[in-house]
């Protein structure tokens, strides 16, 4: 399955830094995110993000989490360009092919987030996947 996410961003960390006048006290979203991407990953979802800012000359979202997800799921992300549609059309192309890659969890293994790393011997070739499994 896959997302096609059209946005800013969103930041990990809100504070004055990103609130300017805020009380000095954050609010720190970096455990969410962790489960965002466990549910994502559980499903079987990889998401490909386009920035809707496009290239921007002033602090415009949070671009930073846009790429995170899409490397952690698997996906693309298009960002610092001035042709959002164009990023879409991209994105979507990108999504029209992919391979299945399957493996068997092993009998032993700890519950948790496990990490998943796939490698190829071919130069030049671009690897998305993602980053981990989850046994429950």
């Amino acid at each position: 399955k896959s997302l096609l996410c059209l946005s800013a961003g969103f930041p990990t960390v809100v504070g004055p830094s990103v609130v300017p006048g805020a009380r000095p006290a954050e609010m720190v979203f970096a455990a969410d995110v962790d489960q965002l991407m466990q549910r994502l990953n559980c499903a079987d979802v990889a998401v490909s993000s386009v920035n809707a800012c496009g290239l921007a000359t002033t602090k415009c979202g949070s671009p930073g989490t846009l790429v995170e997800v899409a490397e952690r799921t698997g996906g693309t992300a298009f960002t610092d360009r001035n042709d959002v549609d164009e990023g879409m059309l991209l994105a979507l192309e990108d999504m029209r092919i992919s391979y299945i890659l399957g493996f068997h969890v092993p009998e032993n293994a700890v519950p948790g987030p496990h990490e998943i790393r796939v490698t190829v011997k071919r130069a030049g070739v671009r690897l998305r996947y993602r980053e981990s499994y989850s046994v429950e």
